[in-house]
């Protein structure tokens, strides 16, 4: 005797397959779609229960009364203030063999929007062989594909063929598009595969179109830190010309300082990362021997971050970047927090003048202190 029964819904049209139960009656109530109506039917007995997909989308499973509906979500990037110091200064510290003296620094940025990208949707389902994919979707709003992968303001064309992402290319697993050449094998607004496509049930194609995002290149110019009595008390890192970091062997790191309040290279809402190399004066130096310095409100002698800091070398367009936006209605440059790491030891300071003892109390701030990743010893 088979043991399970497979039963559906007349309403949300979803199954379930449940034991057979001679010794007592169940409810024919839909237990499988949250607050459906609907009446479970049998189908047919199966000696063996399956996991059974949904037909509707966007349709809530059943729970038990007195339970919390749980669901997973995608959790934004923690982001940690760049500023050192009242004018948003943005300190650049760069490993050089010699005291530069009094020159500046050049940071070449790359920049996109971090507002979502328009495109189109295009989906069409497949159950026969086919080739190739155009005319009207399948889906709901019965959209023409059309679309222009050539010319001075292409398409971004990208196929998802069941679920998997496709590269354009000339391989037997990729496909092509219309690239304005005589030789091209696909018509104009046709998606042509290298291969036959041959379905097990139905394949959907899914067809994405969009628009090239522009790349600007942003330089944004840092200046060496100077000996100057009037921005002493300005940042946490104004009175400081090097630090030490120990990389086999202690190696200086000349500090440069850009204040992000006055510049206007950044555009509101934008994500910025280092591309190239650094310009300093006319040394070139590659990204892998500069960091960004971090500090805390209010900025004093004893706010400075000497264990950590931002490698430039390790900042992209998509997990670790700067991101410059509104925060409590001042535009802000802040940097991802996964991007910062511990330097251990820490740091060691070249000063241009002695600090004396801050001995009256300074107002401090309720901002989120950053803790290194190195313990380095007991608590006392």
């Amino acid at each position: 005797m088979k043991k399970y029964l497979r039963l559906v819904c007349n309403v949300c049209n979803r199954q379930v397959d449940k034991l057979v139960d001679n010794t007592r009656v169940t409810p024919d109530k839909c237990t499988i779609t949250l607050n459906c109506l609907g009446r479970l039917f049998p189908i047919e007995y199966r000696s063996d229960a399956q996991i059974t997909t949904s037909v509707e989308s966007g349709v809530v499973d059943w729970y038990p009364r007195g339970t919390t509906l749980t669901t997973a979500g995608v959790q934004e990037a923690a982001l940690v203030d760049t500023s050192t110091g009242s004018l948003q200064q943005l300190v650049l510290a760069v490993k050089l063999p010699a005291d530069p003296g009094n020159v500046h620094a050049t940071v070449t940025l790359n920049a996109r929007s971090d507002r979502p990208k328009e495109f189109k949707q295009y989906t069409f389902r497949r159950e026969a062989t086919f080739t190739t994919i155009s005319g009207i979707e399948d889906g709901a709003e019965k959209k023409l594909l059309k679309f222009t992968a050539w010319g001075p303001d292409p398409d971004i064309v990208e196929v998802y063929l069941n679920g998997e992402k496709l590269e354009i290319g000339t391989d037997p697993e990729n496909f092509q598009v219309d690239d304005g050449t005589p030789s091209t094998p696909a018509p104009s607004n046709t998606i042509s595969f290298n291969s036959i496509i041959s379905p097990v049930g139905v394949y959907p194609v899914d067809v994405i179109v969009s628009k090239a995002a522009a790349v600007p290149g942003i330089n944004l110019v840092f200046e060496r830190n100077q000996d100057d009595p009037n921005r002493l008390s300005l940042g946490a890192w104004e009175n400081v010309s090097a630090i030490q970091f120990f990389e086999g062997a202690w190696e200086n790191y000349y500090l440069f300082t850009c204040d992000i309040a006055s510049t206007i290279a950044l555009t509101k809402d934008s994500i910025v990362y280092p591309v190239g190399t650094i310009l300093v004066d006319s040394t070139v130096v590659g990204l892998d021997a500069a960091k960004f310095l971090l500090a805390k409100k209010p900025f004093t002698q004893i706010d400075r971050y000497t264990n950590l800091s931002v490698p430039l070398d390790t900042l992209g367009a998509d997990r670790d970047y700067l991101k410059y936006h509104s925060v409590d209605g001042v535009l802000t440059l802040e940097v991802t927090e996964t991007s910062i790491e511990s330097n251990f030891p820490v740091g060691k300071l070249i000063k241009f003048n002695p600090e004396t003892t801050i001995k009256t109390p300074v107002e401090g701030d309720e901002a989120i202190e950053l803790d290194g990743t190195t313990v380095v010893g007991p608590d006392r």
